[in-house]
């Protein structure tokens, strides 16, 4: 018999932004220049694989935030929700200055090209040196209050 998972009240897969996606259309495109001498037929094969790949490779590597009744989960990490102290979202004129000057270096951050949103999860367990986690999401308001509702 297999163990039942706790009932899941968030997930949220952070998939980078479009700028990302718009970005990532010059590695196709030289991908076909680099082919091209080659066969067109060839080139056009590659390129389009490649950014299939690409996509699939972005999809696949994004973090994926999840909240049970239990656990916070943010990529492979996971932390009991007992562990967690306040929750914040970090407004948009800080959120530099706490991904650079006021970063700690032992805190656990995980960003995501083109996201906006940042939440700063406090962590109160003595034997975890990790002051806080830095965490990129879509939805900050709703994860923040989701976190605080830790029933």
């Amino acid at each position: 018999m297999s163990k039942l998972s706790p009932p899941t009240k968030y997930i949220e897969r952070v998939l980078p932004g479009a700028t990302f996606f718009l970005a990532a259309l010059f590695v196709p495109i030289g991908l076909f220049l680099i082919a091209l001498p080659f066969s067109e037929l060839v080139s056009m094969y590659v390129s389009l694989l490649s950014y299939f790949s690409l996509v699939v490779f972005s999809y696949c590597t994004a973090p994926k935030i999840q909240i049970t009744s239990d656990w916070l989960a943010v990529g492979n990490a996971r932390i009991p929700l007992s562990r967690i102290g306040t929750v914040e979202s970090i407004p948009a004129d800080s959120q530099f200055s706490a991904k650079g000057q006021d970063l700690n270096p032992l805190s656990f951050r995980k960003f995501q090209v083109g996201v906006k949103g940042l939440v700063r999860i406090s962590i109160q367990d003595p034997n975890d040196p990790t002051p806080y986690w830095l965490i990129a999401t879509r939805h900050p308001e709703v994860l923040v209050r989701t976190l605080q509702a830790k029933s």
